[in-house]
Formats: structure tokens, C-alpha cells, sequence
């Protein structure tokens, strides 16, 4: 049996150090406390845990680390131009893909912008729509914007500015442009709509649309 050594206090033979010899270990087996520069923890925390003062502001203890609201963003880029012609039933403009979510009790954040021409027609808006991999999808209408009623290439079509209330499962949601004739047959422009117009509509404009752009954000609330 190992022989116990009971002291109220251990001086060092001269001065105030005390050395325990090589190959022996000192061992506190109830911790150190904080007034003495310990922590007053007994075991390690798991793994991606931090040391915090606790909510009594009396003693130390690990807990799970805070994690940001922003989990992540993506950025998406469509250059393909589209002629739509005049109609009443929807059309599809195009997909920008899919964004994976990480979380799933956050909500996705957006904003974008898809430029036209002869976009000046009314009766057409965007349904901006998230279909998710399980689960159901959530559409949100978009209308158009535009500055003037002629045939310029620079004026707006599209802003995409909100957020999809709807908090989809972990995985991919698929983004999507559909725009919906709201019932009326003068769905686009009579000589048709483009999207992502480019050279061939103005000489001015690049071979290759500078497109659409759309950001999207998956923020816890």
C-alpha cells in the first residue's frame, strides 16, 4: 500500500521553489482552483468545446463554442441570353443552381439582378422559386423594373431582394426564374424579351453578357 504524506503546507528547502525529480509526477487530484491559477476542472472538455466563465460568474466550465448567424453565401452567375416571346402560359428563364444548405432551422437571404430588353410589357413577373431535395418548394413573385417604356438595352428587368420564409432541410435547394404570364397574353415584348442581352441586341455590349447575379445568404435568425 502507498504511504500517505498529510501536510498542511510544502516549503522548498531554500527559497520558494520546490522541485519534484525527474521521472516522478505531482499530481492535484481535485484541481486547481482559479485563485491559484488553475481552473478548478478536474477532466478535459470534448472535442470543439471552449473554456468560459459560467452563468453564475462564480467558477469555469466548457461549452459548445457560439456559432455565427451567417453560415455561409454563395454567389451565382447566368451570361446565357434568352429571347422570350409574347404568350400566356410561363416559361422558364433559367436555373442558377443549387445551393447546399449546412443547417436546417436557418433561412436563405438573397439579393440579384437580371437584366433585359423590351422588357416594357406589363403583366409579367418572376417567380422566383426554391425547391428543396426533400420537402416542399416556396415560390416568391418578383415584378419588373424598368425606368422607361421603350426598347433600351440598359434598363432593368429583375431585382431579386428578400428572403425564402420557409427553413429547408440540409442539402440542396435548387434556385430557379420562371416567369409567370400573370394570365395575359402580352407575357413579353411583341418582337421578344431578352434576357441577358449582348452584342448582337446592341453593338455597344459584349460579345458574352456581363448576365445575372445573385448572392444568397444562409443566415440563422
Amino acid at each position: 500500500m502507498a504511504s500517505k504524506l498529510k501536510v498542511d503546507q510544502i516549503e522548498g528547502q531554500s527559497g520558494s521553489t520546490l522541485t519534484i525529480p525527474t521521472g516522478q509526477t505531482f499530481t492535484i487530484t481535485d484541481g486547481l482552483p482559479v485563485t491559484s491559477g488553475g481552473t478548478g476542472l478536474t477532466s478535459l472538455g470534448t472535442s470543439q468545446q471552449i473554456l468560459q466563465v459560467n452563468s453564475s460568474g462564480n467558477a469555469l466550465e466548457f461549452t459548445a463554442k457560439p456559432e455565427g448567424k451567417l453560415k455561409k453565401a454563395q454567389y451565382f452567375h447566368n451570361t446565357t441570353r434568352i429571347t422570350i416571346n409574347s404568350g400566356s402560359s410561363d416559361i422558364d428563364m433559367f436555373t442558377w443552381g443549387n445551393f447546399n444548405k449546412v443547417s436546417a432551422t436557418s433561412k436563405l437571404y438573397y439579393h440579384g439582378y437580371i437584366p433585359g430588353r423590351r422588357t416594357e410589357n406589363n403583366h409579367s413577373f418572376n417567380k422566383f422559386t426554391a425547391t428543396p431535395s426533400s420537402g416542399s418548394a416556396e415560390v416568391i413573385n418578383h415584378m419588373k423594373v424598368h425606368g422607361v417604356t421603350n426598347n433600351d438595352v440598359g434598363q432593368q428587368f429583375f431585382n431579386l431582394q428578400g428572403v425564402f420564409t420557409t427553413a429547408f432541410a440540409i442539402g440542396n435547394v435548387e434556385l430557379k426564374n420562371i416567369l409567370s404570364s400573370d394570365g395575359q397574353a402580352n407575357r413579353g415584348h411583341t418582337s421578344g424579351m431578352v434576357i441577358n442581352p449582348n452584342n448582337s441586341d446592341d453593338s455597344r455590349l459584349p460579345a458574352t453578357s456581363p448576365g445575372s447575379h445573385l448572392v444568397v445568404y444562409e443566415i440563422e435568425d
